[in-house]
């Protein structure tokens, strides 16, 4: 068995019994503090979704070399839908605009292109 695939199978236990450990931990706690049987119950839930979907990304990381080039592949990804969304974006801020500073009365006339 090579180093790499050692190394892999070890950090995949490793994190799967941290996740589960750290997620046991953080319940324990919340079964101690919280009174409020529906709080309660989700926040455990909360923390279960939470802890599996690191642990996944953590998988993902150890096992699939694309995220070498993690780094690159989202500012692509990004750039990309700024620019496919600068409309939305755009609108988006002059709605903010509108509301936050509220530039406009009831009653005021506005007139667009001339």
């Amino acid at each position: 068995m090579s180093a790499d695939l050692s190394f892999r199978i070890a950090a995949t236990l490793a994190t799967v019994v941290i996740a589960l450990v750290v997620r046991w931990l953080v319940v324990r706690w919340l079964n101690r503090t919280v009174s409020d049987g529906d709080v309660l119950f989700r926040a455990r839930k909360a923390i279960t979704y939470i802890a599996m979907a690191v642990a996944v990304f953590l998988l993902t990381w150890i096992w699939l070399p694309f995220f070498d080039d993690l780094g690159t592949f989202l500012g692509l990804l990004v750039a990309g839908l700024a620019i496919a969304l600068a409309d939305v974006f755009l609108d988006l801020a002059g709605w903010l605009f509108i509301m936050l500073r509220r530039p406009f009365r009831v009653g005021d006339r506005i007139e667009i292109d001339g």
